[in-house]
């Protein structure tokens, strides 16, 4: 490979070494060779050529390899459940305070929202929480700042406002005394920075 091999298109590097162990099998093959023998011209066996070819070919897999995971960008989703597991099955605004259960790195909303079922994550399991559902909502932190975040709705997703994360059932927070202060504390915070509002 040389002093080039880390010159040019990954992807094109990675056929052109391919193409490499393939000629060192097919000519084993077309001249009935054996895999210690060493070819005419050569300085090394058959196997050592196959074996320095195929280091190459990892060499090459790992530059494409990098490459494309620098081009999949993953973002951070935080994601809210009603107030003591409670569900929204109705999907309505402005009937349950939420609170916040985890965040959650994903490339996709979707993936996101898998990464938050009981079944399917060992880490989100670890929490105790029920598996994320219906009248759930999730934001991507890179959304907070178009108030706007996503509910779960039985088919698919809905974006809504984040007004549905600002709402406080006072009622509800006082029978929650032991955390009252903490959900006072959210929304004296919401008010003063105008977020969710």
């Amino acid at each position: 490979m040389g002093k080039f091999k880390d010159v040019g298109n990954p992807a094109l590097a990675l056929a052109e070494e391919c193409s490499e162990v393939i000629k060192v099998i097919t000519k084993l093959q077309r001249f009935n060779g054996t895999w210690d023998e060493i070819p005419p011209g050569e300085q090394v066996s058959r196997w050592a050529m196959l074996c320095s070819e195929m280091e190459d070919v990892m060499y090459q897999f790992r530059r494409l390899e990098r490459e494309v995971m620098s081009l999949q960008k993953t973002k951070v989703y935080s994601v809210y459940h009603p107030v003591g597991g409670a569900m929204n099955h109705d999907c309505q605004p402005a009937t349950y305070m939420y609170e916040f259960i985890c965040n959650v790195n994903a490339d996709s909303l979707e993936s996101a929202f898998k990464q938050c079922q009981n079944d399917f994550s060992k880490d989100y399991a670890s929490l105790g929480k029920r598996s994320t559902s219906v009248g759930d909502i999730m934001q991507c932190l890179e959304d907070c700042q178009a108030e706007q975040c996503t509910l779960i709705k039985g088919v698919g997703f809905e974006t809504v406002s984040n007004q549905w994360l600002s709402y406080l059932d006072w009622g509800a927070v006082e029978q929650l005394a032991p955390d009252y202060e903490y959900y006072a504390e959210q929304a004296r915070f919401r008010e003063k920075s105008g977020f969710g509002m």
